[in-house]
């Protein structure tokens, strides 16, 4: 199982190099795309005019209209926390009186369960 161990760590470490170098350099990086005229930056004056302007146009964003707030409910808890621990703890009482009294748990429920 050692032997085992060792020659496979012995045969990852021998082909780690060879994993890393299958990765090529990112091909975008190193040529610049000759076809493309290249464009001269327009020098933005005023972003703050273009801003409200985008802001008065959009009817979506409603700006100019008065806030709208929605009303808000509360919803109330449902605490079954109680109840869960209720179930656990019966389980638990039922298996523990079945491991330490096993011939008489069987006897108990053999007669509860016949009708005469």
């Amino acid at each position: 199982m050692v032997v085992k161990q060792v020659i496979f760590f012995f045969l990852f470490i021998a082909t780690l190099p060879v994993l890393l170098l299958a990765q090529l350099p990112d091909t975008v990086t190193l040529k610049k795309d000759s076809t493309i005229k290249q464009l001269a930056p327009v020098p933005v004056t005023n972003t703050d005019s273009t801003l409200k302007n985008i802001l008065q146009e959009n009817n979506l964003l409603n700006s100019s209209g008065t806030p709208v707030s929605l009303a808000i409910e509360l919803k109330k808890e449902k605490r079954k926390d109680t109840t869960f621990y209720v179930i656990v703890g019966m389980l638990l009482l039922l298996a523990f009186f079945r491991f330490f009294f096993s011939r008489y748990f069987t006897a108990i429920f053999s007669v509860v369960g016949k009708t005469d």
